[in-house]
């Protein structure tokens, strides 16, 4: 009976720090829906619209582990550069500090700029005005752009 409830209360207190430290056994640590639970997966320009949200779980992919990401885009009466001033204030005031040697841009973007706090990655991505593989329905706002939550442990 003493060594049933030693062996409960190691139990739940593994339950308690695996929760501290994130999933055990997920690759990175943070599955799709931690990443939705950040406050900052859908932060954006005030006034800004929804467009889409996508993300991935991890997944070990042919190149290797691949971690998981959500992603939101919105459109905006704003111009790009009042968007790109609106998440230079806000996340550092969240942690975030700026990474440029995690920037990358996509075909379809103008510009992009990356934020780290940790193991995550925050990018914003300004979508190209009439760009083909852009939606056209984006083309209504004065900036399309997206948001993305990634996970990229230190070191790697």
């Amino acid at each position: 009976m003493k060594r049933a409830l030693v062996l409960g209360a190691l139990a739940a207190a593994g339950t308690l720090l695996a929760g501290c430290l994130g999933h055990v056994g997920v690759p990175g640590g943070y599955t799709r829906q931690d990443l939705e639970r950040q406050p900052e997966a859908r932060l954006a320009y005030p006034g800004a619209t929804l467009l889409h949200e996508a993300g991935s779980e991890p997944v070990r992919g042919i190149e290797g582990q691949e971690y998981a990401n959500f992603s939101a885009a919105f459109g905006a009466s704003a111009t790009a550069v009042e968007v790109e001033a609106f998440y230079a204030r806000e996340l550092p005031a969240r942690g975030w500090q700026l990474a440029p040697e995690k920037n990358f841009r996509v075909t379809d973007e103008t510009h992009a700029v990356t934020w780290r706090k940790g193991d995550l990655l925050f990018r914003l991505g300004v979508y190209k005005k009439n760009d083909l593989q852009v939606p056209r329905a984006y083309d209504a706002y004065t900036t399309a752009y997206t948001i993305d939550l990634l996970v990229s442990p230190l070191g790697k």
